[in-house]
């Protein structure tokens, strides 16, 4: 309604956010109504789904909400469970500052109503974009070689907010001109691709820095039921991963929060795989500098790593492809397999330079887990969709800004860097710079280095095992009394008294 007050938010991601409740609400009503309401109430917007379907229990309407535990009334009723989507809607609706809940009395017939609210804001002041406004949809571009399956998935993909460009891939110039003409912000490739140009696509991508940071995806959809779909997520770097490269990924997982300020990036279960032990240090090395929350998990072989990870669930893997016994193939088709663990993110890495071997390789390799078919038809298309959701990268050109500012202070922050420096990485002047910061984060590229070596020396002082002095100079303060300073400011104490306060 045009009376709704403003709020702020990520256009596509709230429509896609509706987009699933309604789904959901369509997909448990057989008879009866769907209803689609919004009002505001407490200076915060509410957005409700009612339908008058099965209803849930009262005591499954929060296990609704967890990834992986399904309502046991509907999919005794064959309508299978709600999938990943209430969880990823519940993640983003709280990073806009809200709550998603559900209402159901619990009897059939009477259904539920599902819904979130919002913050008000003032009514921005109107600026005008050069050239007209443009919808903020996700571009997602689809190589197809079977046009049947790939209407499918364009359709299921459109309905879901997403703008989506279905190509018939015929040949290698015919996909390249494509990637360049669209830039999309996802390339989908059906298995028939995957299994002639998969990796030959994917390193193309990344040898182009305008591409390099374009998620892909391989999937297989057949006809029929059990069985009848599969999806691998790829990303990959080369060895020794850089630092920065690596920082920037591992910040992605926290993507919306830390450029809102909502609280800053918490440490991260990073499972690294390599049968080098000094790569595998390296790594390791790595993803601790980045912040010293971070825990490291460390398997040197493919079968160490699943064990790995059937103890503690690593929010990333990072993935050596080529190892004796059991290859990074092999951990990916056993991951996939597993309901646990097939939605973790994975970055695979490779040797420096990829060989035609290499590549065909690879390619059969990709073919081999699309070919296990782990998934339902219906599986498929929501773990694609929500794997979307979770890859794309910040909106505006000034997040993406900040976000590479970011992971080159989280790499150089015990270097002698100044805000020149940081502009010179990301090529941009420092007023620009300073004023990307202000309008994303609401602080300078100081502060937020500053407020960054404080982390860092925080958990050192926890440690207990450098003096202060020490302290300062590996969390990157030139002196003792500039870092006491500073400290002071952020935290309202010394750090001397600061380590009293830790003791007693």
């Amino acid at each position: 309604p045009r009376h709704l007050p403003w709020v702020l938010g990520d256009r596509t991601r709230l429509r896609q956010i509706i987009l699933n409740l309604i789904t959901n609400a369509v997909k448990f009503t057989q008879q009866g109504y769907v209803l689609l309401t919004a009002f505001v109430e407490d200076h915060r917007v509410t957005v409700a789904i009612s339908d008058s379907g099965l209803g849930i229990p009262p005591e499954e309407q929060e296990v609704i909400f967890d990834e992986f535990r399904q309502s046991s009334r509907t999919t005794a009723r064959g309508f299978g469970g709600f999938g990943l989507g209430l969880s990823i809607c519940r993640r983003l609706v709280e990073m806009h500052g809200g709550k998603l809940a559900v209402c159901s009395s619990g009897k059939e017939g009477e259904g539920s109503m599902f819904y979130f609210t919002l913050p008000v804001i003032d009514r921005p002041i109107p600026v005008e974009e050069p050239g007209g406004v443009l919808e903020d949809r996700q571009r997602v571009l689809i190589l197809a070689e079977e046009r049947e399956s790939g209407e499918v998935l364009r359709g299921h993909l459109s309905n879901a907010g997403f703008e989506v460009d279905l190509q018939m891939a015929e040949d290698e110039k015919s996909w390249r001109d494509r990637v360049y003409q669209e830039q999309p912000e996802a390339v989908i490739l059906d298995r028939g691709l995957a299994s002639k140009w998969g990796w030959d696509i994917l390193k193309h991508l990344k040898e182009k820095p305008a591409t390099a940071d374009v998620p892909v995806f391989f999937y297989a959809l057949e006809d029929g039921g059990e069985g009848a779909g599969a999806l691998l997520e790829l990303n990959y770097m080369t060895k020794p991963v850089d630092a920065a490269v690596l920082t920037e990924a591992l910040m992605s997982l926290d993507i919306q929060s830390v450029l809102t300020g909502q609280e800053e990036p918490g440490g991260k279960t990073v499972l690294i795989v390599d049968d080098d032990p000094g790569i595998l240090d390296l790594h390791r090395r790595i993803v601790e500098a980045q912040s010293h929350d971070n825990r490291v998990l460390l398997a040197s072989s493919g079968r160490e790593a699943l064990e790995r990870v059937k103890q503690e669930r690593p929010d990333l893997i990072l993935l050596d492809l080529i190892m004796p016994e059991m290859d990074g193939f092999a951990v990916l088709d056993a991951l996939r397999a597993s309901e646990s663990s097939r939605n973790i993110p994975v970055v695979v890495v490779t040797g420096q330079a990829l060989t035609e071997e290499d590549i065909q390789r690879l390619n059969q390799g990709a073919t081999a887990v699309l070919g296990k078919g782990i998934f339902t038809k219906e599986e498929m298309l929501e773990t694609l969709t929500t794997a979307l959701m979770r890859s794309r990268k910040p909106g505006t050109e000034s997040q993406r800004l900040v976000l590479k500012a970011m992971a080159y202070i989280h790499s150089h922050y015990r270097e002698d860097i100044s805000r020149s420096d940081i502009a010179a990485h990301v090529g941009v002047s420092e007023r620009h710079l300073a004023r990307c910061f202000q309008n994303e984060i609401g602080l300078s590229p100081i502060t937020y280095l500053n407020r960054f070596r404080v982390k860092v020396a925080k958990g050192l002082l926890d440690q207990g095992k450098l003096s202060i002095t020490e302290v300062a100079m590996e969390a990157g303060f030139s002196s003792g009394g500039y870092f006491t300073r500073v400290f002071r400011e952020e935290v309202g104490i010394s750090p001397r008294a600061y380590v009293q306060s830790q003791c007693g």
